[in-house]
């Protein structure tokens, strides 16, 4: 079984299934996704080198990494060459969606950016519709 636990700011899995951890707002679910998809594929080590490279190289931390995925994939891209960036990102937007409750769908040419803002766009969209539906479920006071 594998659990997802923030140690120091920064995500350690172990086992063999994924448990969710809480995710302060959509960016930090987004690094956490991030931490659970190439630590599963390819490693912790190679996650921590990620991150010390986007940090010596860019000046970028894991929790800047959700605001810089132009940057986190143009690292993929260098380390495992195009396919192998593109397949993270789309495991990375399927680990998203699925967090979020989002059917996913590969569409050509997509980068994780817009895998990201599709999922805060439909998001969005939920909650304006539970909240027109929850006023129109409210019961209305007549006027006295």
């Amino acid at each position: 079984m594998k659990v997802i636990v923030l140690i120091s700011d920064k995500a350690r899995v172990s086992g063999s299934s994924f448990s969710v951890a809480y995710a302060k707002d959509f960016n930090d679910g987004v690094r956490l996704a991030i931490d659970h998809v190439i630590c599963g594929i390819v490693g912790q080590d190679v996650l921590d080198s990620l991150y010390n490279f986007l940090k010596g190289q860019y000046g970028v931390t894991s929790d800047e990494v959700p605001y810089r995925l132009d940057t986190l994939f143009a690292t993929l891209e260098r380390t495992f060459g195009v396919a192998g960036a593109r397949t993270l990102t789309r495991a990375i937007a399927r680990e998203i969606y699925y967090n979020h409750n989002i059917d996913f769908r590969s569409i050509v040419g997509y980068t994780l950016q817009d895998y990201v803002e599709e999922a805060k766009r439909i998001l969005q969209m939920a909650d304006a519709i539970r909240a027109k539906s929850d006023r129109e479920m409210s019961p209305r006071v007549p006027p006295s």
